[in-house]
């Protein structure tokens, strides 16, 4: 029996191909937003300082987010930012509350923060899209997506629905878990037969949680209809406001002048 177990022991070093147990772990891709890759993100989302009262503090103290994408769910972990400026104003403004004799709930809580995480649309709030850093997703009050995600809604949902690009996006999140699957069942099958007329043991199949059991590990849900819609309105509100703001004035303008000389020349006609 000990010669037995050193012969297989023995073969097993021998081996070129070693026994390996395969083993499934669902991981998420995680996207890490850091100064040393981004220095130029160094300035207060809200007085615009960028001396050396802007100054980094770590890691954000919630954690990581949550990120929705094209065909797999991620997650971003990022650094905070301190504005010792924000914070001098925060102070003063608390002193002169208590002088006046104001409540808690009459300060404003736009003069009471300093602390600014990169993964809070708060740090974002005058960023266009198209001036964020490639690589880092958008971040939302409801959500936050991948670039790549941003950009489909974008130019799928004027022709489209949110309900409709919800779907493909949930098909597309259940394509990419199908082909990791069929991966794993591949080399499984692979091994298995490198295992046969040899005195290794043959490899153990682990199975797969289900799309939907998100208690196992896997996580299949995608994002919905609403938050699409969401998305889709923030970008209009941001970047086609102004515009149809301006395109109407045109147009107004047009009207009065026309109104204008329409008036004068009946004027005209009745004086003649």
């Amino acid at each position: 029996m000990t010669s037995f177990g050193n012969s297989r022991d023995n073969e097993a070093r021998r081996s070129t191909t070693p026994e390996i147990h395969v083993k499934t772990v669902y991981l998420k891709p995680l996207t890490i937003i850091h100064p040393f890759y981004h220095p130029e993100l160094r300035c207060c989302p809200r007085c615009g300082c960028v001396d050396k009262r802007a100054t980094w503090n770590g890691w954000n103290c919630t954690g990581h987010r949550e990120v929705h994408g094209i065909c797999t769910e991620e997650t971003a972990l990022g650094f905070q930012l301190k504005c010792e400026a924000c914070q001098e104003k925060s102070q003063k403004s608390k002193t002169k509350n208590k002088k006046s004799f104001k409540s808690p709930e009459d300060v404003d809580d736009e003069d009471s923060g300093y602390h600014y995480a990169l993964t809070n649309p708060e740090f974002w709030a005058k960023w266009h899209h198209w001036e964020i850093p490639m690589g880092i997703p958008y971040f939302l009050k409801r959500c936050a997506l991948t670039r790549e995600l941003f950009d489909l809604i974008m130019e799928m949902r004027p022709a489209g629905t949110s309900a409709g690009i919800a779907e493909h996006i949930k098909q597309l999140h259940l394509l990419e878990y199908n082909q990791m699957r069929y991966t794993y069942l591949r080399q499984y099958q692979v091994r298995l037969g490198q295992a046969k007329g040899t005195l290794l043991n043959a490899p153990r199949l682990e199975q797969f949680s289900k799309p939907g059991d998100n208690d196992v590990g896997y996580n299949l849900t995608s994002i919905t209809d609403d938050l699409i819609t969401d998305v889709y309105l923030a970008f209009s509100e941001k970047t086609r406001k102004a515009e149809s703001e301006d395109y109407l004035r045109t147009l107004t303008g047009q009207s009065s002048v026309r109104t204008t000389a329409s008036s004068t020349q009946l004027t005209r006609k009745g004086t003649q």
